[in-house]
This record gives structure tokens, sequence and C-alpha cells, in this order.
């Protein structure tokens, strides 16, 4: 009777210790599981941080909508020309122009810009235009005056000067509307740049779209 009972309490021994290698096993494997997410955790932050940068690099020019960058015909500088517009490159000057008609200006996210090689030609009295150019002199323009900085950084100035309604001129008669010029000048390597854009009161055209492609300027 003895040897039995001796006999069963070895077996109940022996399950016990089955249980606690099982158990310590156990313990043991949760705490390697535990260390290997801790190590691969840093990796995937590096990850994540690449792709930020990346996305970074992309969008360096910061621009609000789409459009292709274009070069003057001489190389001096580039912008980008938004979808749906029509442009003239110059191909004489560094001089990029709607002519005086901004009635291709109008945006289109699904229309890619058209870009022509051509003669700019010139235009007078209180006409509507665009156009970024190399000055060939000096500028100063009139008007009230304020900083503006290029999306890359360089600082310029913004000037606005108003004509009002009823403005009698002997060369260009009664002006109709009040009218707008905002004069846009940029220098670098003593030498001046110069964007431009001229609208009535009434036109209906997006003019804070011009702010916009104006601070996508790199002077080159």
């Amino acid at each position: 009777m003895n040897k039995q009972k001796g006999s069963v309490q070895s077996f109940i021994i022996l399950i016990l210790a089955v249980l606690l290698v099982v158990a310590i096993g156990f313990i043991v494997l949760k705490q390697n599981n535990t260390k290997d997410n801790k190590t691969s955790s840093p990796e995937l932050t590096k990850t994540e941080q690449t792709s930020t940068t990346e996305k970074s690099e992309i969008d360096k020019d910061a621009v609000k909508f789409q459009g292709r960058r274009t070069s003057s015909s001489n190389g001096a500088f580039s912008v980008v020309i938004p979808n749906g517009w029509k442009i003239i490159n110059d191909t004489a000057y560094d001089l990029l122009s709607s002519g005086p008609n901004v009635s291709n200006m109008s945006y289109n996210s699904e229309k890619e810009p058209i870009i022509i090689n051509d003669n700019v030609g010139g235009w007078d009295g209180y006409s509507e235009y665009f156009y970024i150019q190399k000055s060939k002199s000096t500028i100063s323009p009139s008007g009230e005056s304020t900083k503006f900085i290029l999306n890359n950084g360089q600082s310029g100035s913004k000037y606005t000067s108003k004509t009002l309604k009823g403005t009698n001129s002997e060369a260009y008669g009664m002006l109709t509307d009040n009218y707008y010029v905002y004069s846009y000048v940029f220098e670098k390597a003593n030498t001046q740049y110069l964007a431009a854009f001229a609208i009535m009161e009434s036109t209906t055209i997006d003019r804070s779209l011009i702010d916009e492609v104006v601070k996508t300027l790199e002077i080159l």
C-alpha cells in the first residue's frame, strides 16, 4: 500500500515539474517577442521619416496649383505656368507674357498650359496683362509697397497702384472702370526682375492665383 502511495506521489511531482518547465518556456518566449518588437520600432520610424523627407523634396516649390515649370527663352528665370493658361514665351528676350489679354488666364486643373514661342509685341493704354521679365534697366514702380517672398525664400517687393474710374487721359481717353496694376520686383546679381499684372476691377479672374504664380519664380 505504501509502495503504491509513493508511486502516485512521484507521478504528481513529475506532472508538476513538466508544467513548471512549460510555464518557464512560455514566459521566456513572450519576453523574446516583446524585445523583437521594441527593436523593430525604430526601423519603422526611420522608414516613415525617410518617406516624409522624400515628399518634402518633391513639394519643394510649395505650389498650390497644377501647372508646368517653364524657362524664359534665354534661361534667365523659370516659373510655373498654371494649367489652362496660354502664355507667350518671347523668343528674343527673357519675357513670359499673356500679351494685352487676360482672357487666356483661366485656371483649369485638367488642361495643360499652352506655351507659344513668339514675339510678345507691345501695347499701351489701360490694357489688361500679365508678364514676367528680366529687366534691362532699373525699375521704379509706383504705388504702395509691401514685402513679397518667393517660395525659394528670396525676398522682393510688391507694389499696388490704382487709377480711379473717370480718370481722363488725353492719350487714352476716359477710364470707365477702376484700374489696378500690381508690380513685383526682385533683384539678383545687380539685375532686376519684374512681374506685372494689370486688371480692371470688374474683370472676373482669380487675383490670388497671380501671387501664387509669382511665388514660383526661380531666378537662374
